[in-house]
């Protein structure tokens, strides 16, 4: 039983040596419960002929981000979710069936005026986005209107909703981010 002890002792210092010695040894580094991807060709590759950029894949949806941007992965049993964060700016993402924060944002604001309201329509996606006027947090919902459906007064369908969890962020490429988001069928 010492031995294995000791066999393990050594190989988590060995471990330790490389990830502190070789950063890039490891892509994806763990941090608490979630995982911060950095440079993993899992997640990002290269958009051409555009060097401060890159696309970033999560599975369902891509979406563009600057080459400083980095995704974190969260644990989630209901979908996909995680945080693009860099520039000092978090973009909080869920992707799941259950989506409808700009929507239920819309509804519920409505009398309020404390928010204007875009849409556009592109490749049979639908795309809300909320945009504080006195400060708050942006938001955009896209969603795959052919899957769209309604049960039991639940509003469910197929999409992806962001939003700004950064008290301040530059929202002009915060628009820029939102403008690339792909749904893949």
């Amino acid at each position: 039983m010492k031995r294995l002890f000791k066999i393990l002792v050594s190989v988590l210092a060995i471990l330790l040596v490389v990830i502190i010695f070789v950063p890039n040894a490891f892509i994806d580094t763990v941090s608490f419960f979630d995982i911060e991807l950095r440079n993993s060709s899992k997640y990002y590759s290269s958009i051409d002929g555009n060097k401060e950029w890159k696309r970033l894949d999560v599975g369902p949806f891509t979406v563009d981000i600057p080459d400083d941007f980095r995704y974190i992965k969260r644990n989630s049993s209901d979908g996909i979710i995680g945080d693009i964060k860099g520039r000092g700016t978090r973009i909080y993402f869920n992707h799941s069936s259950f989506i409808g924060y700009v929507t239920n944002l819309q509804e519920s604001d409505i009398n309020q005026n404390n928010y204007s309201f875009n849409s556009d329509t592109v490749n049979n996606t639908i795309r809300l986005l909320a945009i504080p006027k006195n400060g708050g947090s942006m938001s955009i919902q896209v969603e795959d209107y052919t899957e769209e459906k309604f049960e039991d007064e639940w509003r469910t369908f197929y999409g992806v909703e962001m939003m700004i969890s950064s008290k301040t962020y530059d929202e002009d490429l915060v628009l820029k981010i939102f403008k690339t988001i792909r749904l893949k069928n």
